[in-house]
């Protein structure tokens, strides 16, 4: 068929291998041949069953974000889905990984879902200030009910294998490879003459007249703000009032408001430069060990950043006091997460244990990565940085947290300028998702390893 997509024959069961990497996502060109398989395949009267499985580690993560600021190409996802859905032959998704967006829209179009237990699927598109868009909304609560949807929508997290079966998601759990085990499956169905099983066919479960509004007033200020999460319920509540091609027709339109709105153009921007500085890493290093100058409330948040991600850090304050309430203020930030359920007690009492203090900088002479977050004072930096300079390896990474200071003026106090960047945190840094990278005028895009690799520099424009 294409690149994208290919069919392969198990006698009577035809497979669709959908195989576009890294993700699978539904990019044009992805639905374009899709939409051809699908229609080649539910002429071909030696076809029976159709299996839909995607390459690699995922079944299909969502839609092709890149094309959100584009004109729309037909088919669009809609009429994808509306033909998929309409096949005249058993039609089975074989779900495994990454399922999401548009990936759980196809997944709910098809007439039969399979999974194996690595299943993440799931409804993400309020992170980007988007809802659901092409069917979503109208085919979810004739199968998992109207709370489960909204939570889902609303909430944006995807459900693992066991809750989706709970849901009604799933059909049959799958062991081993998905599209064997989907293919095994599909005989079953053939053997016992099960016939194409559409959702937009079952009834719609009974909603509250109060339970669309209840969910509105539910929504926190944050999420008041945004377009999207009152868009979902809106979807939603079309869904309960309104024909099938009608709510689907009103989704539509919401996505589009919610596409064109500022607030979605800023998340997915935001979601791209999260991701742009990766476009280097087989060149970067891990870090494994970093250093934090100053146990005041910006270096414990650091600190408390760093550990959560699974590096060890070394928090340094000469003054006593200062180290002692640093490690006090990281050990208990992390356990009211393990608390809170931000994050799981174990993993907050793994973080906690990753984080040591020292009241010298001899033992930075190591680290991958050394951050200072001293007073905002030139001349305090610019000591702080000769320091460094000398006590730490070659392979050490130097950056400054400063915020207003001349990031050229401190790194040339190092004597190594060519290792240091500015890395600037926003209060509280453990939980601000923001980190501006400014390198100087002499900074490297690599520095020198000690062991003669070389790795990337945070201040570099390829750095993760």
């Amino acid at each position: 068929m294409s690149a994208a997509v290919a069919i392969e024959r198990d006698g009577g069961i035809a497979v669709i291998m959908l195989d576009y990497p890294p993700v699978n996502a539904l990019a044009h060109a992805v639905r374009t041949a899709l939409l051809a398989a699908i229609e080649r395949l539910d002429a071909d009267s030696t076809v029976q069953a159709i299996v839909l499985h995607g390459v690699g580690r995922n079944f299909i993560a969502g839609a092709d974000i890149t094309e959100f600021d584009q004109p729309g190409q037909p088919p669009r996802l809609n009429d994808l889905l509306s033909r998929l859905e309409a096949c005249g032959k058993p039609v089975i998704a074989a779900l495994h990984g990454a399922t999401l967006g548009g990936g759980a829209e196809t997944a709910l179009a098809c007439h039969y879902r399979a999974a194996t237990a690595d299943l993440k699927l799931g409804f993400p598109e309020v992170t980007l200030g988007l809802l659901p868009g092409a069917g979503g909304t109208v085919r979810l609560p004739r199968v998992a009910g109207w709370q489960a949807s909204l939570e889902l929508m609303i909430g944006g997290k995807p459900v693992e294998f066991e809750r989706a079966l709970a849901l009604g998601l799933i059909d049959r759990a799958l062991d081993g490879d998905p599209r064997t085990g989907a293919v095994a499956w599909a005989r079953e169905l053939l053997a016992a003459g099960a016939l194409p099983r559409r959702l937009r066919e079952l009834p719609l479960p009974a909603a509250a007249p109060e339970l669309f509004a209840a969910w509105r007033s539910s929504l926190p200020p944050a999420a008041r703000r945004l377009p999207a999460p009152g868009h979902i319920i809106d979807a939603l509540q079309a869904a309960a009032t309104r024909p099938f091609e009608q709510a689907l027709d009103r989704a539509r339109e919401l996505f589009e408001e919610c596409r064109r709105s500022n607030e979605s153009r800023a998340l997915r921007y935001l979601f791209f430069a999260e991701r742009g500085s990766g476009a280097d890493r087989d060149a970067a290093s891990p870090v494994a060990s970093a250093g934090v100058v100053g146990a005041g409330t910006m270096g414990a948040g650091i600190a408390i950043s760093l550990a959560s991600a699974g590096i060890n850090v070394t928090l340094v304050d000469a003054e006593p006091e200062s180290l002692a309430a640093g490690l006090a203020r990281v050990a208990s930030i992390l356990e009211g997460s393990g608390r809170k359920g931000r994050m799981t007690p174990k993993a907050a009492a793994q973080a906690t244990a990753r984080v040591r203090g020292a009241a010298n900088l001899d033992g930075l002479a190591s680290a991958d990565l050394v951050i200072e977050a001293v007073f905002e004072n030139l001349a305090v930096k610019q000591e702080l940085f000769a320091r460094l300079g000398a006590i730490c390896g070659p392979r050490t990474v130097l950056a400054t947290n400063t915020s207003t200071l001349d990031v050229d003026a401190i790194a040339a106090a190092s004597g190594r300028a060519a290792d240091v960047v500015g890395m600037h945190f926003f209060s509280p840094a453990h939980v601000m998702r923001l980190v501006e990278i400014g390198r100087g005028r002499a900074s490297s895009r690599i520095s020198a390893r000690s062991d003669g690799r070389q790795t990337t520099a945070p201040g570099s424009a390829s750095s993760r």
